[in-house]
């Protein structure tokens, strides 16, 4: 895959799970959309777990567009290795 396509694919998760971590941090529970997980018509909970959860996701896809597109180790030669 390409490394540009990798970037901006990690970069759209990471901004759509911290918006989703927004909206579970200041909105009630049934003040959801109703296909969000822990939608609950009438409850005034706020869902802080879930929010917590998606940040943790979104630094995880974070962590991950920056390795899997840093620079590439080079390759060692067998005459370059150590006996």
């Amino acid at each position: 895959m390409n490394k540009s396509l990798l970037i901006v694919i990690d970069v759209v998760i990471v901004i759509t799970l911290l918006v989703v971590a927004g909206v579970y941090f200041t909105h009630q529970a049934g003040q959801l959309p109703s296909w969000f997980p822990g939608y609950s018509a009438g409850s005034s909970t706020i869902h802080v777990k879930h929010g917590l959860a998606a940040v943790i996701v979104a630094i995880g896809a974070a962590i991950f567009g920056w390795f899997a597109t840093g620079p590439k180790a080079p390759a060692i030669s067998d005459s370059a290795r150590p006996e």
